[in-house]
């Protein structure tokens, strides 16, 4: 058994029996070498299979008994740098000679500062593969298990300003899951941290069981969407495919049961807990354990004590009621305070089961023809007159009634 070196001129193998084809300048004969593995089961799966590249430069372990040739190596080397005269080599000679360099090999990265190799790798020549770095300098540590794959990648770095974990599809897609980078200024991770970034959808399915999101002891959950304008097929809210429509929506979809929010918080404060906000650009609805309370920026607020019950509703503008009908039971008093009260209907119905009291400091006006105020007259209650009387037979136009005159009920 002797060692030749011999070059790579072809990977083709019809038989299929991992043989390459080289060029063997110390024996031309030997034109097909079988390949051989570290470790390999035979007629089964397991193994380590890695034939060399076309025009690579290898080791051939030649058995002059039966004729065959077997692959040991590859070298890793060009073969050094031709000077026409050895002993006299030109300046452009020796500056190529320099920057001659293997890629994979070649690359400062993976050394040492004294020149030690510190990278272990494992690829094809399409860079992909598993590549493992162990460099230390006084600028930096680099600690990395890499698996590449066109750009697919799958990464345990241990760096002091990185020490992730992060998968990568190559097009800026990631997991990213950190252990405890340090915190300087270059520094790019917070420590313990999941993150999650896709260009396009993200989907979070649970069959049979739930999802729990959950803080314990951290800080705040938050659920925001930045979106302007919808792209074109991607509408969500109306169910419309391939019309463009706005974005920025969040939603809260329970198909057959409900949609609780709960704040349970004890301590009541503009920063604190118990209470449930919902806000828009113009108004606030505030659900606190004092009170549930409505208001708008126009200064309308409506509040209702959870305390005592009353119902507070004041606007700086009108308050419109419109109904088929309006019930108003009050079991101590009702009161209508204003500058002016007017109570208009076809037929209007005042009555009070004990005494009905009207009362005008300036007077109290019955107007039933509509047509100006009559001058006042003196009547009092021992005149036993009722009012229907007043209005029907004596005074049918109008009449003024003095002030703080109980009428009997009509």
């Amino acid at each position: 058994m002797i060692i030749l070196e011999a070059e790579v001129t072809g990977d083709a193998d019809a038989s299929r029996t991992g043989k390459v084809h080289v060029h063997c300048k110390d024996d031309p004969r030997i034109r097909n070498v079988f390949y051989t593995s570290p470790y390999f089961e035979l007629y089964k799966t397991g193994g380590f299979f890695a034939p060399p590249a076309i025009g690579q430069r290898i080791l051939i372990a030649f058995n002059v008994s039966t004729g065959e040739a077997f692959y040991i190596s590859t070298v890793i080397s060009d073969g050094g740098f031709a000077f026409k005269d050895p002993k006299h080599p030109t300046v452009e000679e020796l500056q190529s000679s320099v920057l001659r360099t293997i890629p994979m090999v070649g690359d400062p990265n993976r050394y040492y500062e004294g020149a030690a190799h510190c990278t272990w790798m494992f690829k094809n020549n399409e860079d992909n593969g598993l590549e493992i770095t162990n460099r230390n300098n006084k600028k930096y540590v680099v600690n990395r298990t890499k698996l590449n794959n066109v750009g697919k990648r799958v990464v345990l770095e241990s760096t002091p300003t990185v020490d992730c974990i992060e998968i990568n599809n190559g097009l800026d897609d990631y997991i990213r899951l950190t252990a405890n980078p340090a915190q300087t200024p270059t520094a790019t991770l917070p420590p313990r941290t999941l993150e999650i970034r896709t260009q396009e959808f993200q989907n979070l399915k649970s069959e049979t069981g739930g999802i729990n999101l959950q803080v314990i002891k951290g800080r705040d959950i938050v659920l925001e969407n930045n979106s302007i304008v919808q792209p074109e097929g991607m509408s969500f809210l109306d169910g419309s495919l391939g019309v463009p429509t706005r974005a920025g929506n969040i939603a809260l979809l329970a198909e057959h049961r409900n949609i609780r929010l709960s704040a349970k918080g004890t301590t009541y404060g503009p920063d604190f807990g118990g209470i449930v906000s919902i806000e828009t650009a113009s108004s606030t609805v505030d659900v606190s354990r004092n009170a549930v309370t409505i208001s708008t920026i126009a200064g309308a607020r409506i509040e209702v004590s959870v305390a005592t019950g009353k119902i507070t509703i004041t606007t700086p503008s009108n308050l419109e009621v419109a109904a088929q009908s309006i019930n108003m039971t009050a079991v101590d008093s009702l009161n209508l305070k204003a500058q002016r009260v007017n109570i208009t209907g076809s037929l209007t119905n005042i009555k009070g089961s004990g005494s009905l009291n009207l009362q005008g400091d300036q007077g109290l006006y019955l107007n039933p023809g509509g047509i100006g105020n009559a001058p006042s007259a003196q009547i009092t209650p021992s005149e036993n007159v009722v009012a229907r009387s007043y209005l029907e037979e004596e005074y049918p136009k109008s009449y003024a009634f003095p002030v703080g005159l109980n009428l009997p009920e009509v």
